[in-house]
């Protein structure tokens, strides 16, 4: 037997979630709270009333597949902002390729070193070059120059790794990959991944602060200058890196990747607000042996969705039956006519909580279906440049 969660919920000011699978920079807002953000709200916090995340996992099991019915107010205002916002960035792609003494080029290059150095592929969306830390001798064309924490700006240069003396993948040869055994197998990759993961901790900030505050001003000495290449330094205080490059193409090449390192960069979007002209009410059909807590949880939610919906909870009580004019979601088929369509996110029936715990490393596969509120209008909206108001019937 199912009995009834009716909630009266309070929006002091705008409410907005973006509309699932648009894009986040043409952020276009739901004007009626999804089951799934619904769910979420009264998990989030029963985690954060209770300080357990266990407890957050034992009431999803009981509200996981709930029916949920909305009663939007008798008016929606949807608001359109052009914003220009601050977006982050996530920084310099550099990914640990090997490690060698003697790392040869496909354009004659060859890098020498006294001990082991790592090798690095740089990259934003594709593939820029490689960082070589440590002291080394670079030999081009019958010249040995003398460098330190090497960068070659080439996308056309390609580490030579079979033919490199002691160079060390750090990915399994073709003869490992068949000859070792599967426990064998897992054990190298895990060994490896170990090693590459060591190696980018410990170079990444080193050359991502290095590209950041040399993005602009830089001090020059050129070491060796050709048709091909140019080799120079740049300095900043006591720290040097020297850079190879093709010839006339050095200004453009590192500038591009200065803009790579870490920080923020500005961006600009069109978020919708939404403003409810009465009270939000919520539907939750659940089980009779649903715990008590669910309420107490539900009473104290504070927004939903994104921070910054607050909401207040004005009443939880249970209910027989819910009411006419309930908003339910349903499948596409069952859509009625001349209605306003929208897609919200609900659990799916096999979904669990690690799917949807973020601290989870299981979070894989996927937790949500994809139903549609059709909501019926008592006229035809209004509108005007950047907002519109819904009359619901």
């Amino acid at each position: 037997m199912t009995k009834w969660l009716k909630l009266v919920i309070h929006f002091p000011s705008f409410y907005s979630y973006r509309i699932p699978e648009y894009s986040s920079q043409y952020a276009l807002a739901l004007p009626i709270i999804a089951p799934s953000t619904i769910k979420l709200a009264i998990i989030s916090t029963a985690i954060r009333i209770s300080g357990k995340v266990e407890e957050g996992k034992r009431i999803f099991n009981y509200i996981k597949d709930a029916k949920v019915g909305v009663k939007p107010p008798e008016k929606i205002v949807i608001n359109s902002v052009f914003i220009k916002r601050l977006k982050k960035k996530d920084g310099i792609s550099i990914s640990a390729e090997g490690i060698g003494k003697i790392i040869k080029t496909n354009k004659d290059l060859i890098i020498k070193a006294d001990s082991d150095v790592p090798v690095f592929k740089i990259g934003g969306k594709s593939p820029m070059g490689y960082y070589i830390p440590g002291k080394l001798e670079v030999n081009i064309k019958s010249q040995n120059i003398i460098v330190s924490n090497l960068i070659i700006w080439n996308k056309d240069v390609k580490i030579i790794k079979d033919g490199s003396e002691g160079f060390m993948s750090l990915k399994l040869t073709k003869n490992e990959t068949e000859m070792l055994s599967k426990e064998e197998k897992e054990r190298k990759k895990r060994e490896l991944n170990e090693l590459k993961k060591k190696l980018e901790d410990m170079h990444k900030e080193k050359l991502e602060a290095f590209l950041f505050l040399n993005k602009e001003k830089f001090k020059e000495q050129v070491l060796h200058s050709s048709e091909e290449f140019t080799i120079y330094i740049l300095s900043r205080n006591s720290e040097k890196f020297t850079i190879i490059e093709p010839r006339g193409k050095r200004e453009f090449i590192f500038q591009s990747a200065s803009t790579l390192a870490s920080g923020f960069q500005e961006s600009f979007g069109v978020r919708e607000y939404v403003h409810f002209s009465g009270d939000v009410e919520v539907y939750l059909g659940l089980p009779d042996d649903v715990p008590g807590e669910i309420k107490h949880y539900a009473r104290h939610i504070r927004y939903f969705g994104t921070s910054d919906s607050l909401a207040y909870v004005k009443s939880a009580e249970c209910v027989n039956e819910p009411p006419q004019g309930i908003v339910f979601p349903v499948v596409i088929s069952e859509v009625p006519p001349d209605s306003y369509i929208y897609p919200v996110k609900d659990f799916s029936s096999k979904a669990t909580f690690e799917q949807i715990n973020p601290y989870s490393s299981k979070n894989l596969g996927r937790p949500y279906k994809t139903k549609y509120y059709a909501l019926r209008l008592s006229k035809r909206p209004i509108d005007g440049s950047n907002w519109k108001v819904l009359f619901i019937s």
